[in-house]
């Protein structure tokens, strides 16, 4: 389900959008899996929280 503001722009400048977002879904993704590490080794470790 696209907006239609993407059909309005051209091809290479919706590439780049495309681009941009699965940039920043992959750190967050990633920032996510980090916090879950920390988390366990916090754990591991004795901590809680």
């Amino acid at each position: 389900m696209l907006d239609h503001r993407f059909s309005e722009l051209p091809e290479l400048d919706y590439c780049r959008v495309r681009i941009v977002v699965v940039v920043a879904l992959g750190r967050d993704a990633e920032a996510q899996e980090q916090r879950i590490v920390i988390r366990q080794e916090a754990e591991v470790a004795g901590w809680s929280g």
